[in-house]
């Protein structure tokens, strides 16, 4: 018997309403991308947005969308909403900073792409009612003109980690970075 206590989430921007990342978890998960830092995250992107809005002063917006899930139930909900907002990684034009394309995916696969064969339209359709109106409104939602804050915002976010890491030059703290992140 599958537990329904999963859930999906979403992160969002308050500077443009846009998401900018889709989850899925239990408990406190969906906070816990708040507590990483550069050194424990697996997605600098993600990291560098989420401190980028909080150099600004602003929260990064949680929405908890869909409870009571089955894991197979927020596994496909999850990539279905990934799927239909568009990663901007590795290759997609989307927002969202997904490194894997949701789902119950495999780290030791190595891909990272979505499966030619899934069709999320019809997944959809195949949904509750509730739950496709439910996405289907996230969805709408996402469809406006974007105005959206480049991830070119490193110099800021690793400026705000200066006064925390006493004796580090920003060279210095960005070599760190690019250390840590090259063992993973």
């Amino acid at each position: 018997m599958d537990v329904k206590k999963y859930y999906v989430y979403t992160l969002t921007d308050p500077r443009n309403n846009h998401i900018f990342y889709v989850g899925k978890g239990t408990g406190k998960r969906s906070e816990s991308h708040l507590k990483e830092t550069i050194y424990t995250t697996k997605n600098s992107k993600k990291w560098l947005k989420i401190q980028n809005i909080l150099d600004a002063k602003l929260k990064v917006q949680i929405d908890i969308h869909i409870t009571n899930l089955s894991e197979a139930k927020a596994f496909e909900l999850e990539k279905l909403l990934i799927h239909k907002l568009e990663r901007n990684w590795p290759l997609g034009n989307g927002s969202l900073l997904n490194i894997a394309p949701g789902g119950d995916w495999n780290p030791d696969s190595k891909s990272l792409y979505y499966d030619e064969n899934y069709n999320s339209d019809f997944e959809i359709n195949m949904l509750e009612p509730n739950i496709k109106t439910t996405l289907l409104s996230i969805i709408e939602s996402q469809i406006t003109e974007r105005v959206d804050y480049p991830i070119d915002y490193k110099v800021n976010a690793l400026q705000h980690l200066k006064p925390r890491i006493k004796g580090l030059t920003l060279e210095e703290l960005a070599e760190k970075k690019n250390k840590a992140l090259g063992n993973l």
